[in-house]
């Protein structure tokens, strides 16, 4: 029985391939089992037949096993089998290879059949010469009626024929994915199942079948931008699968070239698909290319250059341009020396041969000269965004200005030039060109970021104000309508108001607003002595101001050891009121000098901190 099965998985690997149905062919793997009257002792009889059909004529080997008695099988030769339509006869008597306990349980027989196509079955009489016993085979053969190859990430409808079908992951049936004759499944990457049939509770050893993935994959999208001011954009797919492969733009019809023209520019959505019907869609954008111009084209300084000629740099478009003169040949660069005088035709071409032209003029020798003899730059100060340019200077002729090359005009002043670096050009009629470099900047205003205002005493002229500015170069300062200086602190003042102006090397100048009062906190008036001795004199440290009222936010008295002996904390007191009257704890203490602390807020909100000592006296 080793040997059987091992035969048989040789046959089932090596010689079945499994295939969509296609004709009357009977070649192929079949496998079922003869039933009917037979010895007590074997219950049913499995077998596996080869065949192979060339015309009408049936080869192979017919593999038969006697289940009851698992080590005992014989192989029949089939040399002589005829088929015609869907019927055919067989003759099992040569045996290749016989492996039995007792010989009488082969015998030779005529095995007369007929196929069902849609079944995939072969069934028919099979008489044998001895003990004129008769039994029905019965064969089915699995072939695939469905397709074996399917989009990635399809759910695959798989349908096989044969009887009681089961698939397995494995050759060894170790795990059972489904029981029947079509199986769903879905398809990542070709894979292969392993079938078998049962019959009469017996099933067959397995046959593969493999399946195939098939997948569209867009590997690459080249594009070219429309160009030209024309709708001649390109996109060009590469694409991998199941050849040969279509292609499609925004869902229209599928083309077998790769290439898309004519288009516009916009976002495109480009579909690739095999023969298997499977897609890939990726989005691809037509950008567009401005139409070349000149950046620069002007005639060279032959004051400068030794030479007259044209000098033209191109822009935009597809890069790589090249350059012609009027009917003349291309060449890799804008530079044309030595020219006679005369009109020309400067043309510039791109890549893709868009093209850009325009005439310019070179002057003839007695037109050439042009002195430059000075360009003034205003930068933009005070914080203003631009400058402004003069240029003067002289020729035969008139002269027309640039500050690019490109365009010139009559007026040799510009306005609102922002900042950055140009050359200035002066040209004459004849196109001759003097040039210079010139930075125009700007610079912010002055910023004063801090104004420190010291009032002067009371009645007095010791008040002052110091400024902190930032600004470009040296600063000055100054006060309403005094001198300049290059000193910050300005003293000496007296109580009043005013304006302080910072200036910058540019002329710029921003002023702010001071005020400065006199402080004449001083006002307050606390005895420097009293005498506690109840003759009605001095009798306490009295506190005297001008004014209402005003606020003791505290007052501290210490005796010599620094011991708080009369405290006053948040009273709003009117002038007279008396701080201390020389007693501690309701005992009058001894003569002495004692140290003290004030303060006191007034009603405008403004403190003052007074430190003395007074003298108690007896």
């Amino acid at each position: 029985m080793k040997k059987f099965v091992q035969c048989l998985i040789l046959v089932l690997f090596t010689g079945l391939h499994l295939l969509p149905l296609a004709g009357q062919d009977l070649s192929g793997f079949w496998q079922g089992m003869d039933y009917g009257p037979r010895p007590a002792t074997v219950s049913y009889w499995p077998g596996a037949m080869q065949i192979t059909q060339n015309g009408a004529k049936l080869t192979g080997d017919f593999l038969q096993q006697v289940t009851s008695q698992t080590n005992y099988f014989a192989r029949w030769d089939i040399s002589n089998g005829t088929a015609s339509g869907n019927a055919g006869e067989m003759h099992f008597n040569v045996i290749k290879e016989i492996n039995v306990a007792d010989p009488a349980l082969f015998c030779y027989s005529k095995y007369s059949f007929t196929y069902d196509p849609q079944e995939e079955k072969i069934t028919g009489l099979r008489e044998f010469d001895c003990a004129g016993m008769k039994l029905t085979l019965e064969l089915y053969r699995l072939r695939l009626k469905s397709p074996d190859t399917f989009c990635k990430g399809e759910v695959a409808r798989l349908e096989v024929t044969g009887k009681d079908v089961r698939w397995y992951a494995d050759p060894k049936k170790s795990k059972l994915l489904y029981r029947g004759n079509i199986y769903q499944t879905p398809i990542t990457e070709t894979d292969t199942f392993f079938l078998s049939q049962t019959f009469h509770d017996t099933e067959t050893p397995v046959v593969p079948v493999i399946i195939k993935v098939n997948e569209a994959r867009i590997t690459d999208i080249g594009l070219t931008d429309a160009n030209c001011g024309k709708d001649n954009g390109t996109i060009t797919v590469a694409a991998t699968g199941a050849e040969p492969v279509t292609y499609s733009i925004d869902n229209g019809a599928f083309q077998t070239s790769p290439v898309f023209q004519g288009l516009y520019p916009k976002t495109y959505k480009i579909t690739a698909r095999t023969s298997a019907g499977c897609t890939d869609t990726r989005e691809a954008t037509v950008g567009k290319r401005f139409m070349p111009s000149f950046l620069q084209l002007h005639t060279l300084n032959p004051c400068e250059a030794g030479s007259n000629g044209i000098s033209a740099v191109a822009q935009g478009g597809y890069d790589q341009f090249s350059y012609a003169l009027d009917d003349g040949p291309f060449q890799g660069t804008g530079y044309f020396p030595d020219l006679p005088g005369g009109e020309y035709l400067v043309r510039a071409r791109d890549l893709v041969g868009c093209e850009v032209s325009s005439m310019i003029r070179v002057p003839d020798a007695a037109e050439r000269g042009v002195t430059l003899q000075n360009v003034e730059v205003q930068n933009g100060n005070c914080g203003a965004k631009f400058g402004s340019v003069t240029i003067t200077a002289s020729a035969t002729g008139l002269l027309s200005y640039s500050l690019d090359g490109l365009t010139y005009v009559s007026s040799p002043f510009f306005g609102e030039v922002e900042p950055g670096t140009y050359t200035a050009y002066a040209k004459n009629q004849g196109g001759c060109v003097a040039s210079k470099l010139i930075t125009v900047s700007t610079a912010p205003a002055p910023v004063i970021h801090h104004v420190t205002e010291r009032n002067p005493s009371c009645n007095g002229s010791d008040g002052s104000i110091s400024i902190y500015a930032t600004g470009s170069g040296p600063l000055l300062y100054w006060i309403d309508a005094g001198d300049f200086r290059s000193d910050t602190l300005f003293t000496g003042l007296s109580a009043g108001s005013g304006t302080v102006f910072v200036a910058d090397t540019a002329g710029c100048n921003v002023g702010r607003s001071f005020r400065i009062v006199e402080d004449c906190l001083a006002q307050v008036f606390i005895p420097n002595a009293f005498s506690p001795n109840l003759d009605s004199k001095n009798e306490s440290m009295d506190l005297k101001f001008s004014g209402d009222a005003l606020k003791i936010r505290y007052f501290r008295l210490y005796n010599r050891w620094g011991s708080v002996i009369a405290l006053r904390d948040g009273q709003t007191v009117e002038s007279g009121y008396a701080l201390w009257d020389g007693f501690y704890k309701g005992t009058r203490v001894q003569p002495g000098i004692y140290p003290y602390e004030l303060m006191i807020e007034f009603t405008d909100g403004r403190t003052q901190v007074i430190r003395k000592t007074i003298t108690l006296l007896r």
